[in-house]
């Protein structure tokens, strides 16, 4: 009994020894293999979706073309002027014996085309001496523009050297924009405005010829004569077809233009409001 006791335990001792190198040699193992390992990178965030901008192919951004028409209004016709005079600013030109300093001063779309309208400032500034607004139209090439058209004394200035007292846009008489320049003077001591229409028709520039908005002879050199004071405004616009100007003063009366062709025409022969 004894022996078999003393054989018993020292099978248990020898299953425990075994057991023992076994976990340590497991350990061992374990170790080593964790040396061996290449370090795990550190864990990043995990990124919202939602609000991460799509990514673009840089062969998308290659092939996209640059168009002048994406530019802001005022880059337009800063580029537009230069294109036309050379320079972004202003330029002098001397047409038709006058020396004109072209500014630019608006730009307008017809369709794919632009037009550039540009401030003629006249050198000479006397009371007869006259600006002008020139015009020219430009095709879109791109990110530039190439020059289709040019009329650069198309509409008459105001006097002493202006090119204008004072111009706007309208797209209410047609289809396409009409620029209405307005002009005005004193002469030995009787005054007189008016406005000067051009349409902007895709061909070519159309000049209306101009109403007169004003008279007056009311001054100290109009002794004798019959005072007289009228004013005039343009009235019930029907585009493309026709419109007035009422006339309120010392005579009232209306006079009516109506479309013919590329033009709007007064309906009577002559009109009725005095001239200086």
């Amino acid at each position: 009994m004894r022996e078999q006791l003393a054989i018993s335990g020292r099978k248990a001792w020898l299953l425990l020894f075994v057991a023992a190198a076994g976990t340590a040699a497991l350990a061992a193992a374990g170790w080593i293999a964790l040396r061996e390992a290449p370090e795990a990178e550190p864990a990043r965030a995990p990124t919202d979706q939602r609000f991460s901008e799509p990514a673009i192919a840089k062969e998308q951004l290659r092939g996209s073309t640059p168009d002048v028409r994406s530019l802001s209004p005022a880059e337009q016709l800063r580029l537009a002027f230069a294109t036309v005079f050379g320079n972004a600013a202003s330029a002098i030109r001397t047409i038709d014996g006058k020396t004109l300093t072209y500014t630019p001063a608006a730009l307008e779309w017809i369709d794919d085309k632009a037009v550039l309208l540009s401030f003629g400032q006249n050198a000479l500034d006397c009371h007869a001496c006259f600006g002008t607004i020139g015009i020219h139209y430009l095709t879109p090439k791109g990110d530039r523009f190439e020059v289709s058209g040019a009329w650069p004394t198309q509409i008459g200035g105001a006097a002493w050297g202006a090119p204008t007292n004072d111009m706007s846009i309208s797209r209410n008489f047609s289809s396409y924009p009409v620029v209405m320049s307005e002009f005005g003077d004193m002469n030995q001591g009787c005054s007189y405005g008016g406005v000067s229409l051009t349409e902007l028709r895709p061909e070519e520039p159309s000049r209306w010829g101009s109403v007169r908005t004003g008279f007056s002879n009311a001054n100290p050199y109009s002794e004798g004569d019959r005072i007289k004071n009228v004013s005039g405004e343009i009235t019930d616009i029907q585009k493309d077809r026709s419109f007035k100007v009422v006339y309120k003063g010392d005579d009232s009366f209306t006079e009516t233009y109506v479309r013919r062709g590329s033009k709007f025409v007064l309906t009577a022969k002559e009109t009725r409001m005095p001239v200086c």
